[in-house]
């Protein structure tokens, strides 16, 4: 195993791994958000389920109603059930799905007209949309990362349905807190030797990313502008045609 492979084995043996992740971990203050507003709505999730970009799927058993749960990605994703391709129709019926789910994928969507076109083909009248995405985050997946969202921003991606609720998440803790953190793991794992001395200093790196997590928690507790939020989840429910 190379050091690479160790440093993130042992990483994850102390601080978590996604979605599961500890306050001692790097992304804990930027999901800690996300991940409890997702507890919130999840009654709200059920039938038969489209995850978009999936990923590995990392929320599938947090929805206990979901009766079917698909998930749709680019590229060679082995966890994908079905592999979609940007610029092409996806591979389902009309008015398929109850549900449509898409977690931090919309920044990343180059023909975004045709994802939401192709969301509202195979959604059925009267299901749910449920969208998570970032409005303060640094570049990531480049070079296919094009967009942010604010809160009235994701109203606008399907201004034709109901707007069941928006969340903005995080505040100005999250913000400077997660871009603190992004900035040391991005500098220290660039070259071999970075990452050699990173891993060497684990400890003092979780260290940091503790106080850092605590200070960020703390302040996003104070802060009271409502506009320093780095992420939003909509609910959205598609209308009777």
């Amino acid at each position: 195993m190379n050091i690479t492979g160790l440093y993130t084995k042992l990483y994850g043996l102390i601080c978590g791994h996604h979605p599961k992740q500890n306050i001692l971990h790097d992304e804990w203050l930027c999901l800690k958000d996300t991940h409890t507003n997702l507890k919130e709505v999840s009654p709200l999730i059920g039938g038969k389920t489209l995850d978009v970009g999936c990923g590995s799927k990392p929320y599938k058993d947090w929805f206990s109603n979901v009766t079917e749960y698909i998930g749709g990605d680019i590229g060679d994703n082995i966890f994908a059930d079905v592999a979609f391709d940007e610029d092409q129709a996806w591979p389902f019926q009309d008015r398929e799905f109850d549900t449509i789910l898409s977690f931090q994928v919309f920044e990343h969507v180059k023909n975004l007209g045709l994802a939401q076109d192709e969301i509202d083909r195979v959604l059925k009248p009267n299901g749910t949309v449920v969208l998570s995405i970032p409005f303060c985050a640094y570049e990531h997946g480049a070079p296919n990362d094009y967009r942010r969202f604010t809160r009235e921003g994701v109203k606008q991606l399907f201004p034709e349905y109901e707007v069941v609720n928006v969340k903005t998440e995080g505040g100005v803790g999250s913000n400077v807190g997660t871009l603190i953190l992004r900035w040391v793991r991005i500098s220290m794992t660039r070259t071999k030797a970075l990452r050699i001395a990173f891993a060497i200093l684990m400890p003092f790196w979780i260290l940091f990313t503790l106080v850092t997590n605590v200070l960020g928690f703390f302040l996003d507790k104070i802060d009271v502008t409502q506009s320093l939020y780095h992420n939003v989840m909509i609910i959205l429910k598609k209308p009777e045609r």
